[in-house]
């Protein structure tokens, strides 16, 4: 579930800010590699497998880093669909897979009601959802006031008319860097 739930945010912060699904698909993907990498050596190297009769570090590091990386690399690829809209919505249908799965694993194997393991599982999810998407929604390009930007540390008037952006005035600029320095 870590590997899965963890890995949500910043794939769905990253394609909401940007609305780039191929930059979102790279960063799920490193984010499960590094995932996956990190949980194989805390699993391996949390104790010899004698204390706790758990199985050899070696077996149990690569099992929990290859689980990880799975299940934190599935919800990335929806995000090599060129268009954002389609993306965003097989990128739900397949976390909502996921979800089912996960819910089904944990209560084979934790013993506990499917019921309780999908409520707990989806509420994890949904909260990792909405987090990341608000996230991605505080863009660095806040709006400050009436036809005005912040963008890249300036103040930028935004022409009338053609929609192009605009050059602050030396005083604006200096404005800009005193308010976001």
């Amino acid at each position: 579930m870590d590997g899965s739930l963890s890995t949500l945010a910043p794939i769905f912060a990253v394609v909401v800010a940007t609305h780039h699904p191929l930059t979102a698909f790279f960063t799920g993907l490193a984010t499960a590699l590094g995932a996956g990498v990190s949980m194989a050596f805390s699993e391996g190297l949390s104790d010899t497998g004698e204390e706790a009769g758990r199985g050899r570090p070696l077996a149990r590091g690569a099992i929990t880093g290859v689980g990880t990386f799975a299940g934190g690399v599935f919800h990335c690829l929806p995000f090599l669909i060129p268009s954002y809209h389609t993306a965003i919505v097989a990128a739900v249908a397949v976390v909502a897979v996921e979800l089912l799965v996960l819910a089904g694993l944990r209560s084979v194997f934790f013993h506990t009601s499917f019921a309780r393991s999908f409520v707990s599982v989806t509420l994890g999810g949904a909260i990792i959802a909405v987090l990341s998407s608000a996230l991605g929604l505080a863009r660095p390009e806040r709006r400050l006031r009436a036809g005005t930007y912040f963008m890249n540390g300036w103040i930028v008037p935004r022409a009338s008319g053609d929609g192009r952006w605009g050059y602050g005035t030396a005083r604006t600029r200096t404005r800009a860097r005193a308010l976001f320095t």
